[in-house]
């Protein structure tokens, strides 16, 4: 069996960002971000939770997109939401807590993604990766 090549890997992480996104895209809450003095419209929002087990408060989460980054605190819930006024899918999204980091994917297209950051993405981009993405 030839050696796969960089375009076919892609490919494969590219379909597995996708599905874990959808597996992962639930949870977070449903309370509105709260309002600032007229910030301009973002042009990608991204939300989810962020988790080891039990929901992570206070982690440090950054995004890293195309076109843009962001960067939000998570809730006592582990809730986390940054708006984005330029940048669009896909993304890396990095959330720094005691205990170690943890780190996901949000891809797709729109203006809105879900993307929870959890012990699981974590072992799914390693996976893929073929190496702890937090080194």
């Amino acid at each position: 069996m030839p050696p796969e090549s960089k375009t076919d890997r892609l490919r494969q992480l590219s379909a597995l960002f996708a599905a874990t996104a959808l597996l992962c895209g639930c949870g977070g809450s449903d309370s509105p971000a709260p309002a600032s003095a007229s910030p301009p419209a973002p042009s990608l929002t991204l939300s989810g939770v962020v988790a080891r087990g039990a929901a992570v408060a206070n982690a440090s989460v950054t995004a890293k997109c195309n076109g843009g980054t962001g960067t939000a605190t998570s809730s006592a819930t582990g809730a986390y939401s940054i708006a984005l006024a330029a940048g669009s899918l896909p993304c890396t999204l990095k959330a720094t807590a005691t205990g170690g980091d943890l780190v996901s994917v949000a891809v797709g297209s729109g203006s809105t993604a879900t993307a929870n950051i959890t012990t699981i993405t974590q072992l799914i981009v390693a996976s893929l990766a073929g190496k702890d993405p937090s080194d």
